[in-house]
């Protein structure tokens, strides 16, 4: 489905795809909840998402990618992935920008996290610009020259390699790394 436009939500709950490419297009919102994905799933190359994206408890086998994508859902979560194993990487990188929380909580991703050149914002006063919270990253996370306009938590994050922060951008200075386990 490539530069499509969607004007209602899109449902895959529990649903089994071998791949998903969503590249230039547009949506409502998308229910993806308990989803599996035998390869990768592509939300990129002008991807918009005008809702939230749920992605919670999902099983994708090669890479999540969001670059060069936008997710708006200034009230509540633009991406939720609570709960999500990623056996590749998560790319929120390269021009992604977030408008609402996106959230990672007790995720497991098999390579890394690049949010290199990611906006994240969230000021709505709840919840965070990007939420790792106990989630397991096998290889890194790469937050080089980022901007969070909001919350950054990574409480009990398990990171198995470096933990690369430099040229970011932090417009509240709350953010938690409290308990940031290296394996």
């Amino acid at each position: 489905m490539e530069k499509c436009v969607f004007t209602g939500d899109i449902s895959l709950f529990a649903g089994h795809i071998a791949e998903l490419d969503m590249v230039g297009t547009q949506i409502k919102s998308l229910s993806g909840s308990r989803l599996n994905v035998e390869q990768s799933l592509n939300l990129n190359d002008g991807f918009v998402a005008n809702g939230e994206v749920n992605l919670q408890n999902a099983v994708i086998g090669g890479d999540l990618s969001c670059e060069e994508s936008l997710f708006e859902n200034a009230n509540g979560m633009a991406i939720s992935a609570d709960g999500i194993k990623v056996n590749g990487s998560v790319m929120l990188r390269n021009n992604f920008s977030s408008i609402g929380e996106v959230r990672f909580v007790d995720s497991t991703v098999g390579g890394i996290i690049d949010c290199e050149s990611g906006s994240f914002k969230n000021i709505n006063g709840s919840g965070c610009a990007l939420n790792f919270t106990r989630a397991k990253i096998e290889r890194a996370l790469s937050m080089r020259n980022s901007i969070f306009d909001g919350r950054v938590s990574m409480e009990n994050a398990l990171i198995g390699g470096a933990n690369v922060v430099q040229g970011r951008k932090i417009h509240q200075p709350s953010v938690r790394y409290t308990g940031v386990g290296w394996c």
